[in-house]
């Protein structure tokens, strides 16, 4: 049914009515770039969640592995300090000994001098008596000659 309407109030209706069809061209327009907008977003949004999914897993990796790495480490570093106790040890033990040795070499060293003094002071009363003793001869013979010129 049409409802009779006056000719410039139907003007006034086409413009309104036109009017309302470009608000509404302009209004889907609108929400057809919202809504790419929206799922452009979205889809970032999901990229980005997976690169940090990613890098959440990629950060555990290494931090697993550091940890790994670490542990390696240290146990090296253990075992060489074991490996530098033991030599340390080793040679504590051969500086004992060598200590022990050369006190031996010292105390030879120092009964050689004893004996060599001892020695030494011997000889020197040996020959003290033997010079005594030729002394002795020669005056004993010196002693018969004159008595046998007297005779």
């Amino acid at each position: 049914r049409r409802v009779g309407m006056p000719v410039e109030q139907r003007a006034n209706v086409r413009r309104l009515v036109e009017s309302l069809r470009r608000r509404q061209l302009a209004a889907q327009s609108d929400l057809e770039d919202a809504l790419a907008c929206l799922r452009s977003e979205v889809a970032v949004k999901d990229l980005l969640a997976e690169k940090v999914s990613e890098l959440e897993r990629q950060l555990a990796r290494a931090g697993a592995e550091a940890a790994a790495h670490l542990m390696q480490v240290q146990e090296a570093e253990s075992s060489r300090y074991r490996e530098l106790q033991w030599e340390t040890q080793e040679m504590r033990q051969q500086a004992n000994s060598s200590d022990a040795l050369l006190q031996q070499e010292r105390d030879r060293t120092a009964e050689a001098q004893a004996l060599a003094e001892n020695l030494r002071a011997e000889l020197t009363q040996q020959r003290a008596e033997l010079t005594q003793l030729r002394a002795d001869r020669a005056a004993s013979e010196a002693a018969a000659a004159a008595s046998d010129r007297r005779l």
